[in-house]
């Protein structure tokens, strides 16, 4: 739904979803794990957010396995997709059920060896073979075959009796902590059973087992929330892209200059002067109770406190950091160029976008005219919701005369990606200003941009990670040796005229 069409307009509050972002989060998924099979696990309505809107995204992508918890949730998925996609059942056939997975061509994750008797009997009764997941538990005790069992299947054929089996899987319990030992015992665990079960494809890493290594990964990976914008890594720097967004609208502001009480059960008294601002999300919507007097609320980048308790269909937050007619970034005023930034593109500041390349000739041969350099201009739609204050980057158009291009797939890349030297220099640069933790933040981000090899491109897509331009590209590696050696001496506190940072390489 556009923030602009009547239902909008009439709405106290918008939940928006960033199809865009998801697609991006999928990719940079992808791009982690090649070459292992990156599926999406699309959970309980995918996670909420509509699996009809959700699916042809992230089939489009690339994406050819889904998972879902039940039989209901599988069906509804294949009447979406088509014939096309694989669509695993991780909770497996409950009784009776058999006839609906073969009817809707849905391929069960077996748990038991009740649902193991289950799919041989029926493959024995319609004389086919019967595609299958195997589910082994390695530590976390709530689905899944137990050691014993495993070894019992896998020792006595019979019970495999006209099942295909497509992958053994197990699920990680701690690994969005990734000092947790359990970690380990699980995947030690887990390739003692893929030993004996070799040749079969193994399925191990949810969203945050992604981020534990390669080791993690074996033939397939399942990510779920991860795709959806939350971070797998809790610990560190969130990877990926929100997409979701409530936007609600402020109906009051009211100014309050005596000591007197907010909300439900006077849970909250105002001892100043404060101004105090209504907004109509609830529990209702979802708005959590819990998060009365302790949820967060953002206000044209101003963080500000939701006070007293949330109501059915009402918030009252506490807005009086926020300083009206003015546009705020994290707490301070922003320039029209940090907007852009900061609300276009990736966690780094990108500019993202798609260009095109169109020759000057209208039959497709490029005019012969003197190669000069690019000449470009760029403009910006901005979106500033009055009732809200929040503002939101519609569109960014940039136009570019390259002039003569002899490879036009360069030439589209130029604008297309970001520089990889470039981006290690803006690291060298926060070094030499003392921003040591953003350098971290941002080497660290760009570490993951490398491909399994640890090698770079000349210039990154900010969204999807894609290389773009040479490969390997020396002068972005002398920007990582040089980066790297900076950033080292800058946590080692040497002073920079004992042998100041290198920023650039003639």
């Amino acid at each position: 739904m556009s923030n602009t069409s009547p239902a909008a307009k009439q709405a106290g509050a918008i939940l928006e979803i960033d199809l865009a972002a998801l697609r991006a989060n999928y990719q940079i998924i992808k791009k982690q794990t090649e070459p292992v099979e990156c599926a999406a696990v699309l959970k309980a309505d995918a996670y909420g957010l509509g699996v009809a809107q959700v699916a042809p995204v992230l089939a489009a992508s690339g994406c050819r396995t889904f998972f879902v918890a039940h039989l209901c949730e599988g069906i509804g998925l294949r009447h979406v997709l088509g014939a096309a996609a694989n669509i695993y059942v991780l909770n497996g056939p409950l009784p009776k059920t058999e006839d609906d997975f073969l009817a809707h061509d849905l391929i069960p994750v077996l748990n038991s060896p009740g649902q193991l008797e289950q799919w041989t009997q029926l493959a024995k009764e319609r004389t086919q073979i019967l595609p299958a997941g195997l589910h082994i538990d390695t530590g976390m005790s709530r689905l899944g075959l137990t050691a014993a069992e495993a070894k019992l299947v896998t020792n006595t054929p019979s019970y495999m009796d006209g099942i295909e089996l497509r992958f053994v899987a197990s699920h990680l319990a701690c690994a969005d902590d990734p000092d947790n030992p359990l970690n380990e015992e699980q995947r030690v665990a887990f390739q003692d059973h893929m030993a004996y079960l070799n040749p079969i494809r193994g399925s191990l890493a949810n969203s945050s087992g992604i981020f534990l290594g390669s080791d993690y990964h074996y033939d397939l990976v399942r990510p779920g929330i991860a795709l959806f914008g939350g971070n797998p890594t809790p610990t560190e720097f969130n990877p990926m892209t929100e997409v979701v967004h409530l936007r609600g609208k402020i109906i009051q502001v009211r100014e309050i200059d005596t000591a007197q009480s907010v909300g439900y059960g006077a849970t909250y008294r105002v001892a100043g002067p404060r101004r105090i601002a209504t907004v109509p999300v609830g529990y209702a919507d979802g708005y959590l109770r819990a998060l009365s007097a302790k949820g967060k609320a953002s206000i044209a980048g101003v963080s500000v406190p939701i006070v007293g308790r949330v109501s059915m269909d009402l918030i009252t937050l506490d807005v009086t950091d926020v300083q009206e007619g003015s546009v705020h970034s994290r707490g301070e005023k922003a320039s029209f160029s940090d907007l852009i930034r900061q609300k276009f593109g990736g966690a780094g500041g990108e500019l993202l976008g798609r260009g095109y390349v169109t020759p000057g000739h209208p039959g497709g041969r490029l005019q012969e005219s003197p190669v000069f350099w690019e000449v470009s201009i760029g403009a910006a739609e901005v979106e500033v919701d009055e009732a809200t204050g929040s503002t939101r980057i519609v569109k960014y158009v940039s136009i570019a005369d390259a002039g003569k291009a002899i490879n036009p797939q360069q030439c589209e890349g130029q604008d297309e990606g970001a520089f990889t030297l470039l981006s290690f220099w803006l690291i060298g640069n926060l070094i030499c200003t003392g921003q040591i933790e953003r350098a971290v933040e941002y080497f660290e981000l760009m570490l993951g941009r490398a491909n399994h090899l640890g090698l770079f491109a000349e210039m990154i897509n900010p969204g999807t990670g894609e290389f773009l331009g040479n490969f390997p590209q020396a002068y972005s590696h002398v920007g990582l040796i040089h980066t790297a050696q900076n950033l080292s001496r800058a946590l080692r506190g040497i002073a920079a005229d004992e042998d100041p940072p290198v920023l650039a390489a003639d």
